[in-house]
């Protein structure tokens, strides 16, 4: 198996489309992913979530992971009341959700949310302007889907998305990795915790949380590192999410499986108070067999 993880990480190296600006992947980060030691940290009703500690990017990285299949989890946008203080944890918990990661961007002094967000149709906050050098894209759900878009805009994004998020920047499309050599504005080019999110062309739901901050045991990645971990885990699309102290991957059973930097200790006890969240819901029967209807017929 390790084997055949190193063929296809050698030929991955060959077609990956990047120009002079974007971090070139070595034959060495792509040994070292294809052959990485994953921790299973939870593997159960079609959900895994696993954990490694990867020595890439002349740095030590330590990736957290979860995947399921939209077929048997919903994904959901799940915000904040007005004034609450909560983790992203807790608002996995409140609605009996079996993983989450955390949201989008958010104003610290009053934790409202500074990008744009849509639940049931909607509107819940049109975001900050000053967010636009970031927040190029968005992740819709149900089914997820990540696209990109201007920020300014989103309030004209088609209804048929009822519940949306703005975040950013995006990451991959259509199995590209985006070109974020020239990117400006602070945190984009230096190594920090970081979260995204994005899905596979089978239909998996992928969410990823990068460590960092912590030398030689979670040194952090900036975004276009980030994109070639989107790329080596097969993303069609995906799209960055607050990261920082936000970074915070969670599942049922196990909890936190990352580490987040607030608490600055290399451990699972550093969560930090968000103000939304995206989580996977388990569909019972009757919803799995109205997924599998609404797809049959799109």
């Amino acid at each position: 198996m390790k084997r055949l993880q190193l063929l296809v990480a050698l030929a991955t190296l060959s077609t990956l489309t990047l120009t002079a600006q974007v971090y070139t992947p070595t034959e060495a980060d792509l040994v070292a992913f294809a052959n990485a030691e994953w921790k299973i940290l939870h593997d159960k009703d079609g959900l895994t979530a696993k954990w490694a500690q990867i020595n890439m990017f002349d740095s030590t990285q330590s990736i957290s992971v979860v995947e399921y299949h939209q077929s048997d989890y919903k994904t959901i946008v799940v915000q904040a009341e007005e004034g609450e203080r909560i983790r992203t944890s807790d608002l996995a918990e409140r609605l009996g959700a079996a993983a989450a990661i955390n949201g989008s961007y958010f104003v610290v002094k009053t934790v409202r949310p500074a990008t744009y967000v849509r639940l049931n149709g909607e509107q819940i906050a049109a975001g900050e302007r000053n967010e636009d050098y970031r927040v190029n894209g968005v992740v819709a759900v149900e089914p997820l889907d990540v696209f990109s878009h201007e920020h300014a805009t989103c309030d004209t994004i088609d209804l048929k998305y009822k519940n949306l998020l703005a975040a950013g920047p995006v990451l991959m499309e259509n199995g590209e990795m985006i070109d974020h050599g020239n990117a400006q504005g602070y945190g984009i080019r230096q190594r920090h915790p970081r979260s995204f999110i994005g899905y596979k062309t089978n239909g998996n739901v992928v969410m990823v949380t990068v460590d960092g901050r912590f030398p030689g045991q979670g040194d952090g990645v900036n975004l276009t590192e980030m994109s070639f971990v989107s790329k080596m885990l097969g993303m069609e699309e995906s799209i960055n999410l607050d990261g920082g102290g936000s970074a915070t991957l969670w599942v049922e059973e196990y909890g936190i499986c990352n580490h987040p930097s607030d608490n600055k200790t290399f451990d699972n006890g550093g969560e930090r108070i968000v103000t939304n969240a995206i989580v996977a819901v388990r569909r019972n029967i009757w919803q799995r067999l109205g997924y599998a209807m609404s797809n049959f017929f799109r």
